[in-house]
């Protein structure tokens, strides 16, 4: 009951509140709670170089006036310091005693304030205004090294992704995860001059559809093809469509290859098989050539899967993408007219030409081309892309950017039919 009493309260006093409840005036003091860590420590160490303060919704609580402290859940936040205890308080969170003093954890400086959630195991929650959390998420995302114009459309999109996703895991008392699961976020690290300036430059600034604010997702490499929120997900999202990417065909490392042995594929697809002998495998893509189904054919039958969950199984690290193929493959069709081909299509820029080379897979225009290995000593699988597809390539939208495209141009071509609008200065 305690456990369920801290979510609650911390709910009522420290979470934004919903998009459309959200008042417009208050949107530029929003708060996010992003978790910084899960469960790793039964205590936390923080320091701060003027010290602490505890805070409840309305007031100071207690000063603690000594630079390192260790933090726990006890029936309530616990604090050591100094050889001194000091709690446990409920509801609370802990700032700087100095605003312009940053808080550290391991080794991280972070703006806002730190709290602990006690559900099953401790989370490290960082409440973190709306803004200076997007510095952070650009920052990591894509970072300095990119265009000006890429870094912008990225400051939108993480800024629209932010709103629509953080009641995502509002049960566990918090907004957002710090890693890949939400967006990149590691604090003030890498937040330098550039950063802000693209952050600054698109303040306030949000994607939408239809009068709501777009779920901007996005990911590393589309690999030439954008794939769409129905095909990763299951949900048809009308500005989250499948198609050609030109922009994104020769990004850094788009190519990868992944081997596995039967034995080591029939481990990783244990859950699915459970126990049947892989006999075959089926690649079921759409007309751009993504993996949208994988049949295992096995001594009892076939099992079929999603592209998406082949890939949890088998890695996002190794299967990087569902636009893949099987090295060596044979090819079955479902009309004996058509023969293999590689597709290659040119696109005209303003600045020249960007070539999109496909894979040597059936002809893009059959919509139920299969692609079959039988099971040997090792499969090879041979890929483009990196992340789910759906949405903005990051590096697909760089290439834009040097291309002269600026960050509305960029957005509009990743998430078709959505607009910007500026809902605070």
């Amino acid at each position: 009951m305690k456990k369920i009493l801290m979510i609650l309260c911390l709910l009522l006093a420290f979470s934004v509140l919903p998009v459309r409840l959200l008042a417009m005036e208050n949107m530029p003091y929003a708060q996010l709670n992003i978790q910084i860590a899960n469960g790793d420590h039964t205590e936390y160490q923080l320091t701060c170089n003027s010290g602490f303060v505890v805070k409840n919704q309305f007031q100071v609580l207690v000063e603690i006036p000594y630079e390192k402290i260790q933090i726990g859940y006890s029936n309530g936040l616990c604090i050591k310091a100094n050889g001194e205890t000091y709690g446990p308080y409920m509801d609370v969170v802990l700032f700087s005693r100095n605003d312009t003093d940053d808080i550290i954890y391991q080794g991280r400086a972070y703006d806002g304030g730190f709290y602990i959630v006690q559900n099953g195991s401790q989370h490290l929650i960082n409440r973190v205004p709306l803004e200076e959390y997007i510095y952070s998420v650009v920052a990591g995302e894509v970072g300095s090294t990119f265009e000006m114009e890429a870094m912008k459309a990225q400051a939108i999109a993480a800024r629209s992704y932010a709103l629509t996703n953080m009641k995502k895991y509002v049960d566990e008392g918090y907004d957002l995860k710090s890693s890949v699961s939400s967006q990149i976020y590691y604090g003030k690290e890498k937040v330098d001059e550039k950063v802000i300036s693209a952050v600054n430059g698109t303040r306030g600034e949000f994607l939408y559809f239809n009068d709501e604010i777009v779920h901007a997702t996005y990911s590393s490499s589309n690999g030439g093809v954008m794939a769409s929120a129905e095909e990763a997900w299951g949900k048809d999202v009308a500005y989250l469509v499948s198609k050609m990417d030109p922009y994104s065909t020769n990004t850094p490392k788009v190519h990868w290859t992944y081997a596995v042995t039967k034995e080591q594929l029939e481990d990783k697809l244990k859950d699915v098989l459970k126990g049947k002998t892989l006999q075959s495998i089926q690649l079921k893509s759409n007309t751009f050539g993504r993996v949208q189904s994988v049949v295992l054919e096995t001594t009892a039958g076939t099992e079929e899967i999603s592209g998406n969950k082949f890939r949890t199984y088998l890695g996002g690290l190794n299967i990087k993408s569902t636009f893949f193929h099987l090295r060596d493959e044979i090819v079955e069709t479902s009309s004996e007219s058509h023969e293999k081909n590689v597709e290659i299509k040119t696109y005209y820029t303003d600045k020249g030409n960007l070539t999109v080379d496909l894979f040597a897979v059936e002809n893009t225009s059959i919509e139920d081309n299969i692609i079959k290995k039988s099971v040997g000593d090792q499969f090879v699988f041979e890929g483009k892309g990196f992340g789910h597809g759906v949405g903005m390539s990051q590096y697909g939208a760089n290439e834009m950017a040097k291309l002269g495209k600026d960050y509305k141009e960029i957005l509009s071509f990743y998430y078709e039919g959505a607009e910007i609008k500026k809902l605070y200065d």
